[in-house]
């Protein structure tokens, strides 16, 4: 409901950055199920402290490759699936809502499960948008087409993930605030 939509509180948020997402696996080759691992690879190794990954199975391991998917359904069970167990130091664990996480962070990756489809644009970016939270965006090769470049961060225009976390750290409060607040004009008009 779009009259619940407040106007945006003007402070950063304590925390930098998250990413809910499933743990999931594909072989379509527009998948950017594996650019989600690399993100959380990356700051399992290079940033742990300002990064927080929250969403079903990241504590198990999948298999993505068929006949072997069959296999994922008896994850939580077994000896040899456990010594597979993949553990990250950033997993937060499941949520309930998305909302009461995303509004504690100022930024949040939100890749689509699939790259470069006209018109494929899911909740991701939108439940940020509720939340006053940044996306970081990639998905959708005509994203602009629906929502105006300056509500979100652009992945494509960067070369790699150190760059997009260089990038959002040096955000002055008063940038930040005004993505906030034409985030807010966005969800109050008619588009």
């Amino acid at each position: 409901d779009l009259d619940l939509v407040k106007l945006p509180k003007k402070q950063d948020r304590d925390k930098l950055l998250t990413m809910i997402c499933e743990n999931k696996k594909n072989n379509n080759k527009h998948e950017l199920y594996s650019e989600r691992l690399k993100i959380i690879k990356w700051y399992e190794k290079n940033d742990p402290l300002n990064f927080d990954l929250y969403g079903r199975g990241w504590n198990k391991f999948v298999f993505g490759r068929r006949p072997f998917t069959f296999f994922n359904r008896f994850n939580s069970i077994g000896f040899i699936l456990k010594n597979l167990d993949q553990k990250y130091s950033v997993y937060k664990g499941e949520i309930e809502q998305k909302y009461e996480v995303l509004k504690n962070y100022n930024f949040s990756f939100c890749y689509e499960n699939t790259e470069g489809l006209t018109g494929y644009i899911s909740e991701k970016i939108f439940d940020c948008f509720f939340s006053y939270t940044i996306p970081i965006y990639k998905g959708a090769k005509n994203i602009t087409k629906f929502v105006p470049k300056e509500l979100f961060i652009d992945a494509n225009d960067f070369k790699d993930i150190f760059e997009i976390n260089s990038y959002i750290k040096t955000i002055s409060s008063s940038q930040f605030y005004k993505k906030k607040l034409n985030i807010y004009d966005f969800l109050k008009s008619n588009r």
